[in-house]
């Protein structure tokens, strides 16, 4: 009794700035407590699928942040309608850590935004070849090129320098970082509580 469905709905906050600006309809963001458990518990294999991210609550509450000033947005090349938001957090491994979200999607009566998952990248040249690909939407140009550097990669040269004329720079946006979060986190009868304010 008391266990939340493990598909309710147990954060939510607003889309950010960037992620507006990237034609990301200004939806509140969602997750659900599967989600949130799936991110968290150790990697296992279940049914012959890995499951679980490993990654740890205080990168966890990061996720908004991440949200709000990520260092590239790529379209989601496999999923219509959905988006890979690249962080400048590792994760124990020292892989970058993304963010999935869908947009557009029901909540009962009302339409969210909705993560479906976070998890430290293992192959770092999935960001070089999704740019390649055509697929990347916004580009935090400093923290590109930082992790480039500390990465051993190139960026192409069109976004080391002026930017490319399809990809939204975060110079062209205003007031990027006028989002705030503030969490309140808490454990209850083993279940993972995280409630992000705004």
């Amino acid at each position: 009794a008391g266990k939340l469905a493990s598909t309710e709905v147990i954060s939510e906050f607003s889309t950010s700035t960037v992620l507006q600006a990237i034609n990301i309809p200004a939806n509140k963001v969602s997750v659900t407590q599967d989600v949130l458990h799936k991110i968290n518990e150790l990697e296992t294999v279940k049914v012959g699928k890995s499951y679980g991210h490993d990654i740890d609550i205080a990168t966890i509450k990061k996720i908004p942040e991440f949200l709000a000033d990520p260092v590239m947005v790529f379209d989601s090349a496999s999923n219509p309608g959905s988006y890979v938001i690249m962080s400048e957090t590792v994760d124990k491994n020292n892989h970058t850590i993304m963010v999935a979200m869908e947009i557009n999607k029901q909540n009962g009566s009302v339409i969210v935004n909705n993560i479906t998952s976070a998890y430290g990248k293992k192959d770092d040249s999935f960001f070089i070849e999704q740019i390649k690909l055509g697929n990347l939407l916004y580009q935090n140009k400093q923290k590109s090129l930082e992790w480039t550097n500390e990465r051993g990669f190139l960026l192409p040269p069109r976004l080391t320098t002026q930017g490319s004329l399809n990809v939204i720079q975060k110079e062209d946006i205003v007031n990027t970082n006028n989002l705030f979060y503030s969490f309140f986190l808490s454990i209850y009868s083993k279940d993972l509580f995280i409630i992000f304010c705004t």
